[in-house]
């Protein structure tokens, strides 16, 4: 058992009874007393709405087929595995989570045979004999909608643009020229914009609406900056991202916000495994003092100031320092962290979950299946884990952008032609080294006062907007044709 069958076992178990029978001598029963009476399973509602969630379903198998044979243009034949998820904004209340490939659960109903077994939990082993763990490949017992984690790229934009606004740093009126490349931390090696990647090209003069509308890097490298990483890594940790959402299912990914505190601890485990490997024992509070003043002021001079007292041999110090010099933060990182690059990663339902966040000023619910239990007064209460921190003009200026998206001009325009909800929405074409890119989109709808947000990704999946008819036609499923108004009233709520 896995996910929530596992985690309401004890309620939904029915109880088995007991009869005591007295039979005569021909082992004929002449009477019967019952002393424990069978007892059924309690029933649990869920927060899934039915239909949505086989829209869902539906529309995410159907999606990754288009992209793998190229009906949605370029084709990328390895777009195996992904994932949907569908939140209420006012409530955190998961309308629908898919994840694919997916499996039939009733085979377990039975002994399971071994090529059964491999074909659901498959090993990967590389050309070299290691064991491959892309997390792009497919493994069905893998809920890829909350226990795996992913490169966001684009769709983290909306948090850079709320991070700057914020604090400050730009306002969605100014202006910036894209130039290109990016080259205030270096001429040789300044990241471009994909435009000028692309063709040469830029975007020319943006604010925060051309900028979100276009999806210009250059911009959120010049906003990134101005904001710096330590309120980045802050925002987006208000957001929820970086730490599990708690909804209650075994194997949750973390997922990682990249910034100095992310960095700084990556560089304690990396140097606690190294000095274990050389033979060394360091207590972990020991050099967590050791490591602080290194980075703090990094040189082959700190380290052996720090490192000489705990018994540390001057050639394992060199061998050490290098480890952190090459690992610890440097602020030019902060440009791949505004994109959604670096070592960002997140879950479907954590970027969904910000994206209801982004449209009530911050206001974050924690993520629930369960709406009610047995002996329940009504349906469970949402739980508030953020408080609101997002000045409502904020929100609006980059609702405003998102919805620009979906209408011409924007990334994804040509996959909300003649819809009928208007949405705010963010592609995301996330880059993974020796793969194709991860897909993104995220969503609210309606865009002018949003009632839920979606967010989908597909392993290796080309474009962040091949991912976008998988939010279409969920929104199309939970909205009434035409009209934009609520239907999840009406729709069976799965028991």
């Amino acid at each position: 058992k896995s996910g929530l069958e596992q985690a309401l076992e004890p309620l939904l178990r029915a109880k088995k009874g007991q009869t005591q029978l007295s039979v005569n001598s021909l082992g004929l029963s002449t009477s019967a007393n019952a002393i424990n009476t069978a007892e059924d399973g309690e029933t649990v509602v869920l927060t899934i709405d039915l239909s949505l969630q086989k829209a869902t379903e539906q529309a995410l198998k159907q999606t990754m087929a288009d992209i793998r044979t190229g009906k949605l243009g370029e084709a990328y034949p390895n777009a195996q595995i992904g994932a949907a998820v569908c939140i209420d904004v006012h409530t955190g209340e998961v309308l629908a989570l898919a994840s694919e490939p997916t499996y039939d659960p009733n085979v377990f109903t039975e002994t399971l045979p071994e090529s059964v077994w491999e074909t659901l939990s498959p090993t990967y082993v590389t050309a070299s004999g290691t064991v491959d763990s892309d997390p792009t490949l497919p493994r069905p017992l893998i809920n890829n909608a909350v226990c795996a984690a992913f490169p966001p790229g684009s769709v983290f934009k909306p948090i850079t643009a709320a991070a700057a606004l914020g604090s400050d740093k730009v306002t969605a009126e100014e202006t910036i020229l894209d130039l290109g490349r990016y080259t205030a931390f270096s001429e040789t090696e300044a990241p471009g914009c994909w435009t000028w990647n692309e063709s040469h090209t830029t975007h020319g003069y943006v604010n925060l609406h051309d900028a979100l509308e276009g999806s210009c890097n250059y911009y959120f490298y010049e906003v990134g900056v101005r904001t710096g990483s330590a309120e980045l890594e802050t925002t987006a940790e208000k957001f929820g991202l970086g730490q599990k959402t708690n909804i209650g299912l075994s194997g949750e990914a973390t997922g990682m916000v990249d910034g100095q505190k992310t960095a700084t601890r990556l560089v304690n485990q990396r140097v606690a495994a190294q000095l274990k490997q050389m033979g060394y024992t360091v207590e972990e509070e020991t050099l967590s003092q050791a490591l602080t003043p290194i980075l703090s002021s990094p040189s082959l001079q700190k380290a052996q100031e720090m490192f000489s007292p705990l018994g540390i041999h001057p050639d394992d110090i060199t061998a050490l320092y290098q480890t952190i010099n090459d690992n610890r933060w440097r602020e030019s990182r902060v440009l791949a962290a505004a994109i959604g690059q670096g070592a960002d990663s997140v879950t479907p339902l954590q970027m969904a979950n910000a994206i209801a966040a982004l449209t009530q000023n911050g206001l974050r619910y924690q993520p629930q299946l369960i709406l009610s239990l047995p002996d329940s007064e009504g349906i469970q209460s949402s739980q508030v884990v953020c408080e609101p921190f997002l000045d409502a003009q904020d929100v609006q200026d980059i609702l405003s952008g998102m919805q620009a998206v979906t209408q011409p001009g924007g990334t994804a325009s040509k996959y909300f032609e003649d819809c009928t909800v208007s949405v705010a929405g963010k592609t995301g074409t996330a880059q993974s080294e020796g793969r194709d890119a991860y897909a993104w989109f995220v969503a609210a709808a309606p865009a002018e006062n949003p009632s839920i947000a979606i967010a989908v990704v597909i392993g290796q999946g080309g474009h962040g907007g091949y991912a976008a008819p998988v939010a279409r036609a969920m929104i199309e499923a939970y909205f009434a044709e035409g009209t934009g108004s609520l239907l999840a009233h009406e729709k069976t709520m799965l028991p």
